[in-house]
This record gives C-alpha cells, structure tokens and sequence, in this order.
C-alpha cells in the first residue's frame, strides 16, 4: 500500500512539474535583445547605479555608441566597458545587455561588410534597428538619471 501511496504522489509531482514547466520561460540572448521587459529592466537599473557606476556608464555609452570607430576608437570602447563592468558587478539585465549589444555590433557590422542576400538584409535590419532603440533607450534612461543626481549635488 505504501508504495502504491508513493507512486500516486509521485505521478501528481510530475503532472504538476509538466503543467508548470512551459509556463517557466527560458529566453535566449536573442529573445533577450527583442524582448521590450527585458529593456525595460535594464533602463529601470541604470536608476539605480551609484553616482561613480553612472560616471562610468556614461563613459561606456560615449566611446562604444560612436557611429564610426577606429582602432583607436574601438580600443576606447573595449576600455571603458571593462571599467564599467569591473565597477558595476551585479549580474542582472543591464549588464547582459551590454553584453547583448557587443554581440550583436559585431554581427550587424559582418552583414554590412558583405554582400547580403534577402535574408540576411531582414536580419542587418532587425538588428540594426533594433540596436539603435536600445541604445536610444538606454541614453535616455541615463540623461534623466544623471540628471537627478547631479541636481541633487547642488
């Protein structure tokens, strides 16, 4: 009797586990980089970077969202996203993001520099356009931050 009880209870457990596990949901980088909560997420933490955090976000921002970049530039930009994640330890959206788009600069840069097909235009314009509205975003979220807490040192 005992292990049929146990059998039962382990049948429910499972049927429970199967109903529950679609509704959890496993995003990848991709679906991170479309998903409007995701950004949503970030540009609500950059509110709450400490006045050194946002010195150096804002340092990130200006060097790695330059239209055209030289070695130098690029040089720059690798800096100061280090410096900012060496600074601003947490692991949360706002990192993976910049993360995100690192990865997705580089992709976007290797549409443009070949000879794409229709395919892979749809692809450079999702991505390009999707890019620019994060970045946009983003600069957004860190002007008014910024703000705030420089009106707050006066």
């Amino acid at each position: 009797m005992r292990d049929q009880e146990c059998r039962h209870i382990s049948m429910v457990v499972l049927l429970i586990t199967m109903m529950l596990v679609p509704s959890i949901v496993w995003s990848t980088p991709i679906d991170d980089f479309y998903d409007d909560s995701f950004l949503g997420k970030a540009t609500t933490q950059i509110g709450k970077l400490g006045s050194e955090e946002i010195d150096y976000f804002l340092r990130y921002f200006a060097s790695c969202t330059a239209p055209t970049k030289s070695e130098f530039q690029q040089f720059n930009c690798e800096k100061d996203r280090t410096l900012f994640q060496i600074v601003y330890i947490e692991q949360n959206e706002l990192r993976q993001l910049i993360q995100l788009l690192t990865v997705t600069e580089l992709r976007i840069e290797a549409l443009n520099s070949s000879r794409p097909g229709t395919e892979e235009r749809k692809e450079y314009s999702g991505l390009f356009n999707r890019h620019m509205e994060i970045l946009r975003r983003l600069q957004e979220a860190a002007t008014i931050y910024y703000g705030l807490i420089k009106s707050a040192d006066k």
